[in-house]
Formats: C-alpha cells, sequence, structure tokens
C-alpha cells in the first residue's frame, strides 16, 4: 500500500551554500544554489527532499508552485 505524503516547501534559489531546514511537520527551506531558471531549483529541490525521505526521485512530485518559490510537493511512501 502506497502512503502519499504533502510537503510544504520554501526554496531560495541562487545561495551561496545549500541548506535543508525543517521548519514543521511536513515543511521546509530549502537554499540551493541552482536558479531559479528553467526550473533547475526545482529539479534540485525534488532531489534532495527525494534523500530526504529515502524515496526514488520518481516519487517526489511537484503538485503547485511552479513558478513560485513557496511549492508543495506529493511523495509516495
Amino acid at each position: 500500500m502506497t502512503k502519499i505524503i504533502s510537503v510544504q516547501v520554501k526554496v531560495h534559489p541562487n545561495s551561496r551554500k545549500e541548506a535543508f531546514k525543517e521548519v514543521g511537520e511536513n515543511k521546509f527551506e530549502i537554499w540551493v544554489k541552482e536558479p531559479a531558471l528553467k526550473q533547475l531549483a526545482t529539479k534540485r529541490v525534488r532531489f534532495l527532499i527525494a534523500d530526504f525521505f529515502d524515496v526514488d526521485i520518481a516519487r517526489v512530485v511537484l503538485k503547485t508552485g511552479a513558478t513560485s518559490p513557496n511549492k508543495r510537493f506529493e511523495i509516495m511512501i
């Protein structure tokens, strides 16, 4: 049986260093070096979320916020 977890993320693109901070239950702030151009920052955030939850990147789906720093992802565990 697959369980779906919804997480909210505030993304900070173009950061000097990469950081991942849990700020609440299923709420995160993530700093990435990649720019917001061509979804590069979002792709890196997907990878970091997959790594944090120890799932394959294909199981992390962006649901809302493609062009916004505030995003919602669903993770199939």
